[in-house]
């Protein structure tokens, strides 16, 4: 993780801003469909990053390979692993947030038509 690659930086931005953001939805009284289709961003937002990390490191790769030719077989393996890995944390954060969004249909949402808090049943 450490020497994750050039998005790691921005990743663990957007993992600590998901994390409060999905902890403040679960602990306030007024949750509203649009708060919680709002978390669905942050799925989407570790899809393009882990993508993105993919993409931009295969680039780095083969361009390195244009400049200096090909590189030692197990540095090259030992680099894969390693982008293989990071590109594995951030696309599962991905379906951890998406789960915890749906997740977060089982908890009672407020009506703006009540007045009041959400009820704890709403049967």
């Amino acid at each position: 993780m450490i020497e994750g690659g050039v998005l790691m930086g921005p990743f663990l931005l957007f993992a600590l801003i998901w994390i409060g953001t999905t902890l403040r939805y679960f602990f306030r009284r007024n949750r509203s469909v649009k708060h919680l289709v709002s978390l669905l961003i942050f799925p989407l937002g570790f899809g393009l990053l882990g993508l993105g990390q993919w993409v931009f490191h295969w680039h780095a790769v083969h361009q390195g390979m244009e400049i200096s030719g090909y590189p030692d077989e197990m540095i090259y393996i030992e680099k894969a692993v390693r982008i293989g890995r990071t590109t594995l944390v951030v696309l599962s954060t991905a379906g951890i947030s998406l789960l915890t969004t749906a997740a977060g249909f089982a908890f009672p949402l407020h009506d703006p038509n009540q007045g009041g808090p959400a009820p704890l049943n709403p049967s």
